[in-house]
């Protein structure tokens, strides 16, 4: 395993590999019991540099599904991982914005966990926003928000 280090987090995370020009990466969850095969996807938007980040499982058949659950243990090496492919891809595309939601409301609060937790660390680089009724506003920790929006702050670089 590679490690993270996101602003004096220091946590495990699965090697990846880099596929189109930081747009996809590959990794694998891996625990005793199996691996299953992860892909993050960075789609640019309708609306112009705004990705959405989708986090999925690649099935046998090849499909993508974001509505499993895989049971390995690892969400924190996963999250971890995430993290990771979200600072490569911004150092291919630095003003870009990052979009993202859980594929469900339990999901979308875990993320909001996971921000709040590392708040405080993570805007040392990023700016962090909540969306509400597709209105965004600086992360509150104790609000609920349907989705969420990540970007380098201005004159900040993103580093491996």
């Amino acid at each position: 395993m590679t490690r993270l280090y996101l602003c004096n987090v220091d946590k495990p995370s699965y090697p990846f590999s880099v596929l189109e020009d930081g747009q996809r990466f590959e990794f694998q969850s891996v625990s005793p019991d199996k691996i299953v095969q992860k892909v993050v996807e960075l789609r640019e938007l309708e609306i112009p540099n705004i990705y959405n980040l989708a986090l999925v499982d690649v099935q046998e058949n090849g499909t993508y599904d974001d509505m499993s659950v895989s049971n390995n243990q690892d969400m924190e090496t996963i999250i971890a991982t995430v993290i990771r492919t979200i600072r490569v891809f911004l150092t291919f595309r630095p003003t870009a914005k990052i979009l993202f939601m859980g594929s469900t409301e339990s999901r979308t609060r875990l993320y909001r966990g996971i921000i709040n937790k590392y708040l405080a660390q993570a805007e040392q680089i990023y700016e962090i926003h909540g969306i509400i009724d597709w209105v965004n506003e600086p992360f509150q920790g104790h609000k609920t928000y349907e989705a969420f929006l990540i970007f380098l702050k201005n004159g900040q670089h993103s580093k491996k």
